[in-house]
């Protein structure tokens, strides 16, 4: 996994995230991506931010609702 994959991946701090599908910063605050018009939330057990109409989290597998 190389540096960008993680910066897409994971969340970079407490505060902010980056959208999986364009790289845009986005805030944990207000998980929604302006550029892509997507809402997200984190994973409980990984934190990983996911599509909001997700069930599952594509990293582990725990589901987010």
């Amino acid at each position: 996994m190389g540096k960008d994959d993680k910066k897409k991946n994971q969340c970079d701090s407490v505060n902010s995230c980056f959208c999986p599908y364009c790289d845009g910063e986005i805030s944990t605050a207000s998980p929604f991506c302006q550029p892509c018009n997507k809402k997200f939330v984190a994973c409980p057990k990984c934190q990983v931010m996911v599509e909001a109409d997700s069930a599952k989290c594509p990293k582990c597998g725990n589901e987010v609702h």
